[in-house]
């Protein structure tokens, strides 16, 4: 059985890596292949017991018996694979079809009926919320639409929406855009699991209303909207609030990301989060409380003493502890939790229990049948590997029926696993978040226990006494003090590249298995499969030879400029009105997830689409030194021949002279820095970046005889019509162009009328909107690799490279 379940496991990642969506009758053939062979396992039991022993212990017998338990064994394994995969592309091709048939394929300005979906998040002077569509209307017209609709919307007007409420509303509708830039997450895995079929701002009209009549359904979002509000007016606005706010319903959005990197550094992020320990203990909580009340109820009513107090209690302890789980909204950690609490209850109950191995694995396919794109989550992964270890050191051996004694032995086996937690999750933690706590042991150590004895309780506690909340909060703010002071140590966290899943999942087995009984020699042989992740480092370029990205950051530029030793940022994208940046959502953890640092920051001109993200980098990477045409007070200034070179690579500022500098009329545009970049080797290709120089700079600098024939242009103010002028083009003859613009901006950038010139002279662009990130190496000067290929996946939302191949 745990075979199938594996190779049902692996079924769903075969189905969600691939590239392309196979021919369906393969899918169909999966399914009732995995189907009917699945059932013709549990009918037969052959997986329990593949072959009868051969009453003869010939070798003959043996052999025959050997032979037959291989071929069921390869039968189990393709069963559990092709059902896994079958069904997981079964869901994948009905997402394709949904988005080839959605009744909004294009930005327009529509009015919608629908339900407010997910608890209001405010960031900064931006309200976001998702929205469950049930009508809409073009031009006043209603249209049918045959599915349900989830929109991401953003608001600026400052309505007074509560989640479950519906509304009329006059939206600005886009289609899904999915943004791919090296070393992120996936952000097609966040679409796919709140099922997202757009985005929208909504539109300032006297039409925005609230309806008078309630929804149905939505009690579960009103229950969190209500409890959060009642912990708010009880608890002053703080960083204790948000992180009971967080314990109690799994609502994050409301810890501000300075404390967010404060939970990081310290290792203890997987506590803020609802886990398996708040719904068990939530569970235990309600047993203990729903069996006192049974017992007392029995002392007064005969009829009552017919059912003992412990069944009563556990079944209904599981019952709240499931309302629980799906009030702190039913993560992967809070799942597993409750359905591996049924499972062992509910076996052991019909005196069947099953070995945790089989429990833990029926968990996994139960939570990956009902939501594949779990397994791209960092909740599954750390959840499941940390109790499968734990499992695996205490033997399965875990009572659900808990005493106050055995609740703190229960902590002391967990503060003794810590150390090996520690180790062997760290590969993981560095493979999904690009971190390592160091000081992680030491917060874990008191923060395990304060959280789960103290803050969580309490918080759970005040829901029915409100005076809790205040002691709660004393607690709550205890010990955020003392995770900022561990945080502060220099060695906090260790930021790592990304490795590859391979050497992540090799580091952690080696751990794990080296924590088991064993001879010593094999347990060391063990530790050093740890070596490939530790000595695991990106490739960079040759001497003599550069790297460049250009991130897809929205309507703004971000590029990266990589040599052997050094790195260069050209750029920080945009600040927006929700507070954050392009660089601190995109540039910055891009680079640290490829273990980059930049040793220079050039800011080509002081616009927010190029500047806006500068702080935020140094705040980071204090020792970068910045280069700017503005800003003599923080910076060096770009001038025009100013020229240095790293690792065997030239670079070279072409523009703006101090003429240009100091000039009060000039435009920012114009007085932007002009990038030159060319290798020394062979082949020594070239790049040009210009950030956002009009047509004038560019002519002069063609007049001067500054601009050489180049590989790489990145085109001037995201391809508009004010830059990438004739005689710059006639000049600079690129093999390759790139437009660095946002998704359907409102600007039309890039303006047609440029991009028919490029086509014209049979010129070859890209634009990220389309290919994501873009990638260089003028070592192959020859092609440029878009993000959007290197990772593309049948479930992504596709779109046509704007490229022209004349």
């Amino acid at each position: 059985m745990l075979m199938w379940m594996f190779a049902f496991v692996a079924g769903v990642g075969l189905a969600l890596w691939q590239a392309e969506t196979l021919f369906w009758g393969l899918t169909w053939a999966g399914m009732v292949f995995g189907c009917v062979g699945s059932v013709w396992l549990v009918v037969r039991k052959r997986w329990i017991k593949p072959c009868p022993q051969s009453a003869k212990s010939s070798v003959i017998g043996q052999s025959k018996g050997m032979a037959c338990e291989v071929v069921i064994s390869i039968f189990v394994v393709a069963c559990g694979l092709a059902l896994g995969w079958g069904w997981t592309q079964l869901q994948v091709s009905g997402l394709q079809h949904a988005w080839a048939n959605r009744a909004i394929q294009q930005t327009e300005t529509v009015e919608v009926t629908g339900v407010i979906d997910s608890l209001p998040q405010q960031r900064g002077t931006v309200q976001q919320w998702v929205l469950a569509v049930e009508s809409f209307q073009r031009e006043g017209q209603a249209t049918p639409h045959s599915q349900t609709l989830r929109v991401r919307v953003n608001d600026r007007t400052g309505l007074p929406v509560q989640a479950g409420e519906r509304w009329r509303l006059a939206l600005r509708w886009k289609p899904l855009h999915v943004a791919m830039n090296p070393g992120l997450r996936d952000g097609h895995v966040y679409v796919m699991r709140e099922q997202l079929d757009g985005q929208a701002q909504v539109v300032q009209v006297s039409s925005n209303t609230r309806l008078a009549h309630a929804p149905n359904g939505r009690w579960i979002l009103a229950i969190r909207q209500w409890l959060m509000q009642r912990l708010q007016s009880h608890v002053p606005a703080s960083e204790a609030q948000a992180l009971m706010i967080a314990l109690l319903i799994g609502e994050q959005s409301v810890i501000e990301d300075e404390e967010w990197e404060v939970y990081r550094r310290t290792g203890i992020a997987h506590l803020i989060s609802v886990s398996g320990m708040h719904v068990t203990l939530f569970a235990w909580l309600a047993q203990k409380g729903l069996g006192a009340a049974w017992r007392w109820l029995g002392q007064r009513f005969a009829w009552v003493r017919k059912v003992n107090a412990p069944t009563v209690g556990f079944w209904a302890g599981m019952a709240l502890a499931l309302f629980y789980a799906h009030v702190a909204g039913w993560g992967v950690p809070a799942q597993r939790t409750w359905l591996m609490l049924a499972l062992f209850s509910g076996l052991r109950s019909v005196q069947r229990p099953w070995p945790w191995p089989v429990v833990w694995g029926a968990t996994l396919v139960w939570v990956l049948a009902f939501d594949p794109w779990a397994l791209w989550s960092a909740g599954l992964w750390l959840s499941f590997v940390a109790v499968a270890m734990l499992f695996m050191q205490v033997g399965g051996e875990v009572q659900w029926s808990w005493t106050w004694l055995q609740m703190l032995k229960y902590l002391g086996a967990v503060l003794r696993m810590q150390l090996l937690m520690t180790f062997s999750l760290a590969p993981l933690t560095a493979w999904l978040m690009g971190q390592v706590s160091v000081l992680g042991m030491v917060a874990n150590l008191f923060a395990v226990p304060w959280i789960t004895f103290g803050v969580l309780p309490l918080t759970f506690l005040g829901v029915l006494f409100t005076p809790l909340w205040h002691m709660g909060a004393v607690f709550a703010e205890g010990l955020i003090a003392a995770l900022a002071w561990v945080s502060s140590a220099p060695t906090g966290a260790w930021m790592v590249s990304v490795p590859p899943l391979w050497i992540a999942a090799m580091a952690s087995s080696g751990w794990v298995l080296a924590s088991l009984p064993g001879p010593v020699a094999w347990r060391l042989w063990c530790v050093t499969w740890t070596l490939p992740w530790l000595l695991w480092r990106p490739s960079v370029p040759d001497w003599g030879q550069f790297k460049v990205v250009a991130w897809e950051v929205g309507q703004g530029s971000a590029v990266w400029i990589q040599t052997r030793n050094h790195g260069l940022i050209y750029d920080t994208g945009a600040s927006y009105p929700s507070g954050g940046s392009a660089a601190r959502s995109v540039v910055i953890p891009s680079l640290q997830a490829q273990g980059l640092r930049p040793n220079a920051i050039v800011i080509s001109h002081a616009d927010n689409d190029h500047a806006g993200g500068w702080f935020d980098i140094q705040h980071v990477w204090p020792q970068a030194e910045s280069i700017t045409s503005y800003d003599t007070l923080r910076s060096t200034l770009c001038l025009a021949g100013t020229t240095w070179e790293w690792d065997g690579v030239r670079f070279r500022f072409l523009h703006p002279n101090m003429s240009d500098v100091i000039n009060p009329h000039a435009e920012d545009n114009d007085q932007s820095c002009v990038l030159h970049v060319q290798a020394l080797k062979s082949p020594q290709a070239s790049a040009m970046l210009s950030g956002d120089a009009g047509v004038a700079v560019e002519d002069r600098l063609v007049r001067m005889g500054w601009v050489p024939a180049v590989d790489l242009m990145v085109a001037g103010h995201h391809g508009s019509h004010t830059s990438s002028g004739a005689l710059w083009m006639q000049a600079l003859q690129p093999k390759h162009i790139w437009v660095q613009a946002g998704h359907d901006n409102r600007y039309g950038h890039p303006h047609p009328s440029v991009t028919q010139r490029w086509n014209d002279a049979g010129m070859i662009w890209w634009a990220t909107p389309q290919t994501g990130a873009l990638h260089f190496d003028s070592a192959y000067p020859q092609s440029t690799e878009s993000e959007r290929e290197r990772r593309k996946r049948s479930w992504h939302l596709h779109a046509d490279l704007p490229m022209s191949r004349n």
